[in-house]
C-alpha cells in the first residue's frame, strides 16, 4: 500500500487493461448466464401509508442471494434462481415478510411488498410518532451495509437542534468537530484530524472551498437540504482512497413518491447582541408522468443569524521556571465580536425510469455561507506600556456548488453504473480591512492570580486616552476549487457453489482537480495632518460583556462603514503601499487521480458475507508559486511537479450471529495528500527566516484494523461496540532548523509513522415496554475513547493534532403522539491544536461540553411548531499552553435560540 515513484502509468494502464479484459471475459458469459436466471425487481412499501422502505433486505429464501431497496423502495436481484421461489425481507421496526414468485429464465418479474409494522413496535405506533419510524430507514441501511458505516436519516437530524452538516454530524458515533465562533466547521473521525476526513456530496467529492486545506468546511451546508447522513468508517475499494479517518456522504433530498410541499418559517435571539434571526425552507417535490416514471423536487433554505462572541486573551506570555509562579504576563488582549452569517442552500433533483431495470438522475446542489463580521479588540501590550485600538471589518463568503448526473442500468444480469460529476468551490474575501489606533505611556499591574480571570489592570483613566492613529491594512482574497470527475462500475453476479453466491465488481474513475487562490494587501500610513480615535470614532456600548466589565474598553469606535471606506475618506492624507510578500501566498494547482478497482461481495452463506477487493490510485501533481526576496523585494516564478501510485488492498468481513446481531471485521487502506499550499514551491522569507513549501511531499498513507458487534432492535434502536486501530505511514509535520542565512527554515515535511487507536459504544432506544406515559420516552448515547501517538519533527512524542481522548453524547427524547422533545448532550476533551517547541508550549483546545433542547408539537391539518435552545449552560472556547491553568483564550457566546412553524400538504 506504501506510495511510489514516477513510471507508474505503464502500470496504471496495465491494471485497467486487465479490469477492461474482466469485462470482455466476463461480459459474454454472463449473457448466457442471464438466460439461465431470472431476474426479479419491485419495490417495498409501508403498509399503512404507501411510502417506500429504503434499506430493506430483499432475499430469495434458502439461498445466500439478496439485494437491498434503494431510492424509492426499489430492489434488483439479477440472478435469481429460475422456478417458484420465496423472497423474504427484512426491515427494523417492521415484521419479516415473505412473497411467492415463479421465476421465468431470462426475463423480469416484478414482485412488490407492502410491509406492516412489527408486532413487538405496533402498540407503540403512535407513541413513537414519524420521526423515530423514519430513523428505522436508517438503521436498516446500516444493518445491511457491508461495510461498517453510520446513517442518520433526515428526521433523527431534526431531532437535535443543528443548523448546519457539522452540528448534526457532531451527534454519530466517533465524531468530533471543530469550531468557529461557537458553531461546527471541520469533522474529525475517531481521533483523525480534519485533513483525514473525506467530504462527498451525494457520493461526489465536495470541493473545498478555502485556500491551502483539503478539509471542507461544512457550516455552509444547511441541514435542511439533506435526506440523510452516511459515515462510513471502514472504506471499500469502490470508494474514492481520501479518507483516513473516513468518508462522509451528504444525501439531499430525493423527489418523493407522492406530492409534497413543505414551507418552514422560523425567528429566533441571540442574547449576547441582543439581535433577531429568521429562517425559511421551501419544499415542493412529485412524481409525474406514466408510471410516475418522472420525479422531481426543488428546495431551497435561507437562514439569517446575527449574534457575536466576548473574548478575553492572555496572548502572550514570558515564561519562567516549570510552574506558574514566575510567569510574566507581556501582551493581553479584550475582544468584541458582533457578526452575521446568512445560509443559502439548494438542492434539485430530476430522475426518469427508462423501465424497471434502466434509469437516469441528476442532482444538483448549491450553499453558500456569508460572514460579516466586526471585531474590536484591545490590545494591551504591557512590555511596551502600549494600549492599542485595533478595528477590523472582514466580509468572507464560502460557496459550494456541485452537480452529478447517474445512470442505473441492467444489461442481461450485468449492472452497469455510471457518472460524471461536477463541483465547483470558493472563499471570496472582498474586504479585510483592520484600522489600528495606538496609546503610549500606560502602566500596568497585570494580576495572573486566578488563571481563568487574568487582569491586565491598566492605569486609571488609560481608556479614555489619546489613541493616535498607527496603521490601516486592507486586503481582499480568492480561492476556488474545480474538481470534475467520472466513473464507471460494472457488477456481475456469482453463484458459488449449491447455495453461495454474490457479486464481482470492477470499475475505474478520473478526478481532474484545479486549485487556486490569489491574495492582495496594502499598507497604509499617515503622511500629513492627524488624527484621532476620537476624530473617527462614535460612541460604542460595551454593556453586557460576557467576561465581566472590569476588563474595560474605549468609550467610542470606528464604525464598520469608516473602516472599509478608510483609505477613500482620508485619500490626501495617507500614502500607501502594496505588501508584495502577501503575492507569496498566490498559487495554482492542478491534480489528476485516475484510479480502478475490484472487489467481490460475497455471500458464502445466509450469514457469512466477506468482501474482499483491492484499488489502485495514480496521482498526478502540477504546482505554481512564488519565492520572495525581502532584500530586492521581488517576487520570482516557482513550478514543481510530482507523480506516484498507491495500492490499497482491502477485506471486509460480516456475520450475522442473529438476523438482528451482525460481528464485523474490517481491514482497510486509505491515503491522506498533503495539503494543495504545501505542495507549492514557495519561499516566503522574512529578515534570516524562511517559510518553504515541500512538492516532494509523500503522501500519508494508513492501514486500518476494526472489529464490531452490532444488535439492532424491532423498537428501533441499536446497541453497538467495537475497537479500532490506525497504522499511519509517513505522517506530515512542520521541521523547523537553522539555515546558512543565519535563521531558520520551517517546511513541512514526512516524519516516520504514528498510530491512533480507540474503542467505540453506541445505543439507541426507544422504550416503549415501559407502562403509560413512559412508554414515550427514548434514549440516544455514544462514547468513543481514542488515543494516539506520533513522533514529531524534534524527535519527541506526542498525540496528534485534533485527537481528543474523549468523546460522549448523550440525548433523553419524548414522544407520544404529536409531541416530541429531547434534551441532548455533547462532550468534547481537550486536544492538540498546534505544536510548540516542546510539551510546555504545546497548544491545547479545552475540553468543552454543550447542552441543547428541542421540542415539537403536531397541529391540525399536518403542522408542526417547534423549539430550539443551544448552549443552556453558556460553556465558553478555551485555548491553553501546555496545562489548563495557562490560559491564551476564554470566549463566550451565550445561549441562543429559535422558534417556528413546518406546513406539508
Amino acid at each position: 500500500m506504501r506510495s511510489t515513484r514516477p513510471g507508474l502509468l505503464p502500470k496504471l494502464a496495465t491494471a485497467l487493461g486487465t479490469i477492461a479484459a474482466l469485462a470482455i471475459l466476463v461480459l459474454p458469459a454472463q449473457a448466457q448466464t442471464a438466460r439461465q436466471t431470472a431476474r426479479i425487481t419491485g419495490r417495498a412499501l409501508q403498509a399503512e401509508t404507501g411510502a417506500p422502505l429504503v434499506g430493506a433486505e430483499v432475499r430469495v429464501a434458502g439461498t445466500s442471494i439478496r439485494t437491498i431497496t434503494g431510492t424509492n423502495g426499489r430492489y434488483l436481484i439479477t440472478a435469481a434462481p429460475a422456478g417458484p421461489q420465496t423472497l423474504e425481507l427484512r426491515f427494523v421496526g417492521r415484521e419479516a415478510t415473505t412473497r411467492s414468485v415463479d421465476a421465468v429464465a431470462g426475463d423480469v418479474t416484478v414482485v412488490d411488498f407492502s410491509v406492516a409494522v412489527a408486532p413487538v413496535a405496533l402498540a407503540g405506533i403512535d407513541v413513537l410518532g414519524v420521526r423515530a419510524m423514519t430513523q428505522a430507514r436508517a438503521l436498516s441501511e446500516q444493518q445491511n451495509a457491508a461495510n461498517i458505516i453510520n446513517v442518520v436519516a433526515a428526521d433523527q437530524i431534526g431531532r437535535f437542534p443543528d443548523a448546519s452538516a457539522p452540528e448534526a454530524l457532531q451527534r454519530i458515533p466517533g465524531i468530533t468537530v471543530e469550531r468557529d465562533q461557537g458553531e461546527g466547521r471541520y469533522i474529525n473521525i475517531r481521533g483523525s484530524n480534519s485533513d483525514f476526513t473525506a467530504v462527498n456530496l451525494n457520493g461526489s467529492t465536495a470541493p473545498s472551498p478555502e485556500g491551502d486545506a483539503r478539509r471542507v468546511a461544512l457550516d455552509a451546508v444547511p441541514v435542511d437540504i439533506l435526506e440523510s447522513i452516511e459515515v462510513a468508517k471502514a472504506i471499500t475499494p469502490d470508494m474514492d482512497a481520501q479518507g483516513i479517518g473516513g468518508a462522509v456522504n451528504l444525501v439531499t433530498r430525493k423527489a418523493p413518491q407522492e406530492a409534497v410541499t413543505s414551507l418552514d418559517l422560523a425567528g429566533g435571539y441571540a442574547p449576547i447582541r441582543e439581535q433577531p434571526s429568521y429562517e425559511g425552507t421551501l419544499t415542493v417535490g412529485r412524481r409525474f408522468g406514466e408510471d410516475r416514471r418522472i420525479g422531481l423536487l426543488l428546495m431551497g433554505s435561507y437562514s439569517f443569524r446575527d449574534f457575536g462572541s466576548d473574548d478575553v486573551e492572555p496572548a502572550s506570555w514570558d515564561f519562567g521556571d516549570p510552574g506558574l509562579g514566575d510567569d510574566v504576563l507581556e501582551e493581553f488582549e479584550t475582544r468584541h465580536y458582533s457578526l452575521t452569517r446568512q445560509r443559502i442552500g439548494g438542492t434539485a433533483s430530476l430522475d426518469y425510469r427508462f423501465s424497471e431495470t434502466s434509469s437516469i438522475q441528476f442532482t444538483g446542489t448549491y450553499t453558500e455561507h456569508e460572514d460579516t463580521e466586526q471585531r474590536r479588540r484591545i490590545v494591551h501590550v504591557i512590555e511596551d506600556d502600549e494600549m492599542e485600538f485595533n478595528h477590523k471589518n472582514r466580509l468572507e463568503t464560502l460557496w459550494i456548488a456541485n452537480g452529478r448526473l447517474t445512470g442505473e442500468h441492467l444489461f442481461g444480469n450485468v449492472r452497469f453504473d455510471w457518472g460524471a460529476s461536477y463541483g465547483r468551490a470558493g472563499e471570496d474575501t472582498p474586504y479585510d480591512a483592520e484600522i489600528a489606533f495606538v496609546q503610549g505611556d500606560v502602566s500596568y499591574d497585570p494580576d495572573i492570580s486566578d488563571p481563568e480571570r487574568v487582569l491586565p489592570n491598566p492605569q486609571a483613566g488609560a481608556f479614555g486616552g489619546v489613541f493616535e492613529f498607527d496603521a490601516f491594512e486592507p486586503a481582499n482574497s480568492r480561492t476556488t476549487d474545480t474538481d470534475a470527475g467520472v466513473f464507471a462500475d460494472f457488477e456481475v453476479p456469482l453463484r458459488l457453489g449449491a447455495n453461495a453466491s454474490g457479486g464481482l465488481k470492477f470499475g475505474f474513475n478520473l478526478r481532474d482537480k484545479t486549485k487556486d487562490q490569489n491574495v492582495d494587501e496594502f499598507a497604509y500610513e499617515l503622511a500629513d495632518g492627524t488624527l484621532t480615535l476620537a476624530d473617527l470614532g462614535e460612541a460604542f456600548d460595551f454593556s453586557g460583556f460576557v467576561p465581566g466589565p472590569e476588563y474595560g474598553f474605549v468609550p467610542v469606535s470606528t464604525t464598520p462603514d469608516r473602516v472599509k471606506d478608510f483609505a477613500r475618506e482620508f485619500a490626501g492624507q495617507l500614502e500607501s503601499e502594496k505588501n508584495i510578500e502577501a503575492d507569496s501566498e498566490d498559487f495554482d494547482l492542478g491534480e489528476r487521480v485516475l484510479a480502478g478497482y475490484l472487489m467481490a461481495e460475497l455471500d458464502l452463506t445466509d450469514r457469512f458475507m466477506l468482501l474482499p477487493g483491492v484499488r489502485y490510485e495514480f496521482t498526478d501533481v502540477e504546482g505554481e508559486g512564488f519565492s520572495f526576496d525581502p532584500d530586492e523585494e521581488t517576487l520570482t516564478p516557482t513550478a514543481a511537479d510530482n507523480s506516484y501510485g498507491s495500492l490499497f488492498p482491502h477485506l471486509h468481513m460480516r456475520y450475522r450471529v442473529t438476523p438482528r446481531t451482525n460481528v464485523r471485521a474490517a481491514f482497510s487502506t486509505a491515503i491522506a495528500r498533503p495539503n494543495y499550499f504545501a505542495l507549492i514551491p514557495y519561499v516566503i522569507r522574512d529578515d534570516e527566516d524562511r517559510e518553504l513549501g515541500n512538492p516532494d511531499l509523500d503522501a500519508t498513507t494508513a492501514r486500518s484494523f476494526d472489529l464490531l458487534l452490532e444488535h439492532y432492535d424491532q423498537r428501533i434502536g441499536v446497541l453497538s461496540a467495537g475497537v479500532f486501530m490506525k497504522q499511519l505511514s509517513d505522517p506530515i509535520f512542520t521541521f523547523i532548523e537553522e539555515n546558512t542565512l543565519g535563521g531558520d527554515d520551517e517546511q513541512p515535511r514526512n516524519g516516520e509513522s504514528g498510530d491512533v487507536r480507540g474503542v467505540e459504544v453506541s445505543v439507541q432506544q426507544q422504550l416503549t415496554f415501559l407502562p403509560g406515559a413512559l412508554g414515550g420516552l427514548g434514549v440516544y448515547g455514544n462514547y468513543t475513547w481514542t488515543d494516539s501517538e506520533a513522533t514529531l519533527a524534534d524527535g519527541r512524542t506526542a498525540n496528534f493534532a485534533g485527537q481528543a481522548d474523549h468523546a460522549f453524547n448523550a440525548a433523553l427524547s419524548y414522544e407520544r403522539g404529536g409531541f416530541s422533545s429531547q434534551l441532548s448532550f455533547n462532550f468534547r476533551d481537550a486536544y492538540i491544536d498546534g505544536y510548540g517547541d516542546d510539551e510546555a508550549e504545546d497548544e491545547f483546545v479545552g475540553a468543552r461540553h454543550q447542552f441543547d433542547l428541542s421540542a415539537s408539537l403536531d397541529l391540525p391539518n399536518n403542522g408542526t411548531v417547534y423549539l430550539q435552545m443551544l448552549n443552556l449552560t453558556n460553556q465558553p472556547f478555551i485555548l491553553y499552553q501546555g496545562v489548563e491553568e495557562r490560559e491564551l483564550q476564554r470566549e463566550y457566546y451565550r445561549p441562543w435560540g429559535t422558534i417556528g412553524v413546518r406546513l406539508t400538504r
